[in-house]
């Protein structure tokens, strides 16, 4: 029966040959032996009998699966191969898979405890024998190798994760590790395996991993040009693929260099400045700057930027938004047909805008949802709701399409 071991150091049961013939007794035989029971003195034989009963009974109901096999079988075909001349084993199951099936054919199970049969939802030792072709999939084949392997090279421990199903055929994670007891190494009768259920740290990695990449996808795939710099070194960690664009490089070239190198020259040393700043108070920023091209020509944009904390470090994200020039504006607002002169926007209506509000202008006209703004800003979706009222207060807007006109209007996008 093709088996998927996993092998786990934390768990390790090494028993002893002895007279008992239940397996769990003799494999916690090695345990230390108490000095005493209930306060007082008792003769050797007690101490003997207590003792070998409350192993047996850690064993059979301990909360982690226990499995004793017999491998005498398996350690009589490796010393067949090797009266052929075989002497890498792995080679030899590489060149002849089939005979990974013929080996697990060859193990015999002696034993579980009852976590065991919990674990995968057997009601007894021999449902749980009947099912193993349920447990162990297609997938056990390459684990089962190695653990063969392993052993002829005469290693007494074996360690993998693998992927098993209950006899309910519910998918679960394991961790499983196998030793072989002092005294068992020529032969291979006893083998203890334990195995670990692995599964709920499995879906919280999932979990982590899917999330992780939701927002790396948010990261490269925004509008806007986005960095992740060091707050200490100043140093550019990651850049979208807008970064690249706004700057004419590739995010490769931008990654490893210094913040300043993105701006002005005359101007590298006041930008240093206001990042130390910012670095140093941990707060959202938002201003208007001035980026520069590798052919020298500097463009205008509106920066906004938070802190993160990954790993014990401090980051800043910062967002650069192109700004039209006014010329470019008025270009736009007259094809656009703006409803921003039907509506009597106040001329001085931008100005009363605060910085969040601008950002939140900005992205709206981006085309960015609520959801999208929040995750960018570092802020609760109903925050930025609030944010998007005042703006349509203060600009005297009702609708989204409103917004957007008069961010083209007023050089905030392109």
């Amino acid at each position: 029966m093709v088996r998927w071991h996993v092998w786990i150091k934390e768990h390790e049961f090494l028993g002893k040959k002895g007279t008992s013939q239940d397996g769990f007794r003799d494999l916690l035989r090695a345990s230390p032996t108490p000095k005493a029971v209930t306060g007082r003195n008792l003769s050797s034989e007690d101490l003997s009998k207590s003792s070998l009963q409350g192993r047996y009974e850690i064993s059979r109901y301990a909360p982690v699966c226990l499995w004793e096999e017999d491998f005498s079988e398996v350690k009589q075909a490796f010393d067949d191969l090797r009266n052929r001349g075989i002497r890498d084993f792995r080679r030899h199951f590489e060149k002849h898979p089939e005979e990974i099936l013929s080996f697990a054919g060859k193990v015999k199970i002696n034993d579980v405890n009852e976590y065991t049969l919990e674990l995968y939802q057997a009601k007894t030792k021999e449902d749980l024998l009947k099912g193993l072709e349920i447990v162990f999939s297609k997938q056990s084949y390459e684990v089962f190798k190695e653990e063969l392997i392993a052993l002829a090279d005469g290693k007494t421990r074996f360690m993998s994760e693998a992927v098993n199903r209950t006899l309910n055929g519910e998918q679960i994670h394991i961790l499983l590790s196998l030793a072989v007891p002092p005294g068992y190494k020529e032969s291979l009768s006893r083998v203890i395996v334990c195995i670990t259920d692995i599964s709920a740290k499995q879906r919280k990695a999932r979990e982590l991993e899917r999330i992780g990449e939701k927002y790396r996808k948010i990261f490269q795939n925004a509008i806007d040009a986005m960095f992740v710099a060091d707050t200490e070194t100043g140093i550019i960690m990651e850049a979208n693929e807008s970064a690249g664009k706004l700057l004419g490089m590739s995010t490769i070239q931008m990654v490893g260099m210094h913040f300043t190198e993105f701006h002005p020259k005359e101007e590298r040393e006041a930008y240093r400045s206001i990042f130390e700043k910012h670095a140093s108070r941990g707060r959202s920023l938002s201003d208007n700057l001035l980026v520069c091209q590798r052919n020298g020509r500097k463009i205008p944009v509106l920066f906004s930027s938070s802190i993160i904390s990954l790993d014990g470090r401090n980051y800043i994200v910062g967002m650069f938004r192109r700004v039209l020039s006014p010329d470019h504006a008025q270009r736009h607002a007259r094809a656009g047909k703006s409803l921003v002169t039907e509506r009597k926007v106040s001329s001085h209506a931008k100005e009363r805008l605060s910085g969040r509000e601008r950002e939140v202008l900005t992205l709206i006209a981006g085309g960015m949802s609520n959801r999208q703004m929040a995750e960018i800003l570092c802020i609760s979706e109903k925050t930025v709701e609030t944010h998007r009222t005042r703006v349509m207060n203060k600009l005297n807007l009702h609708k989204t399409a409103d917004l957007v006109r008069y961010a083209i209007a007023s050089g905030f996008v392109s």
